[in-house]
C-alpha cells in the first residue's frame, strides 16, 4: 500500500494510526479536515493508554459542546491547536492519575518535571534556566522516579 501511495511504510503507518482516533474525538475538532496528520499522530499514541483513551474521549465531549454553545453565539470554534492541546492535557481519570510532579532549586524555579506517564513511557522535561547543577538533576531525575513508582505508574509496570 505504501508503495501505491508513493509514501514511506512509517509514513503509512502514522495516517493508519491517526485514521484510527475514535469518533468522540474527531468531533472536538469544528471539521475533520482539521486534524493533520502530524500533530495528530501525537494524540493518536496518547490514545493507546486505554485510560487516557476514556478521559480525553471525555474531554472532547465537553470541548465540542462549549464549541457549539459558542458557535451558537457567534464566536468562531476553537482552532485546532488549541483543541489538540486541550486534549493531550487531558489527565488520566482518577484512580490512575500521576499527580504533577516538579522538582523546584532552592531559588523557587523550577528544574524537572513529569509530562507524562504512558506504556510507551516516561516524558520528563528538564527546564532550562533553573540554575541546577548536574547532580541536582540526577537526584531531580531518582526522586521523580520514585515517585511514578509510589504510584504505580513507573517504568517497570
Amino acid at each position: 500500500m505504501a508503495e501505491r501511495l508513493k509514501v514511506s511504510k512509517g509514513w503509512l503507518s502514522k495516517m493508519i494510526k491517526v485514521a484510527n482516533i475514535p469518533d468522540a474525538v474527531i468531533a472536538a475538532f469544528a471539521s475533520p479536515a482539521d486534524v493533520q496528520l502530524k500533530p495528530a499522530y501525537a494524540l493518536a499514541q496518547v490514545l493507546d493508554d486505554k485510560a487516557m483513551a476514556k478521559a480525553i474521549e471525555s474531554t472532547g465531549a465537553r470541548s465540542r459542546t462549549r464549541a457549539d454553545g459558542a458557535a451558537g453565539s457567534r464566536c468562531s470554534p476553537y482552532p485546532a491547536a488549541d483543541v489538540l492541546r486541550r486534549l493531550l492535557g487531558t489527565p488520566n481519570d482518577p484512580g490512575t492519575t500521576v499527580s504533577q510532579f516538579t522538582w523546584t532549586t532552592p531559588h523557587g524555579r523550577p528544574a524537572l518535571s513529569i509530562q507524562s506517564s504512558n506504556r510507551q513511557g516516561v516524558t520528563i522535561r528538564l527546564h532550562a534556566g533553573s540554575g541546577a547543577v548536574t547532580e541536582e538533576l540526577v537526584e531531580a531525575l531518582r526522586e521523580a522516579l520514585q515517585h511514578l513508582e509510589a504510584q504505580g505508574r513507573g517504568l517497570q509496570r
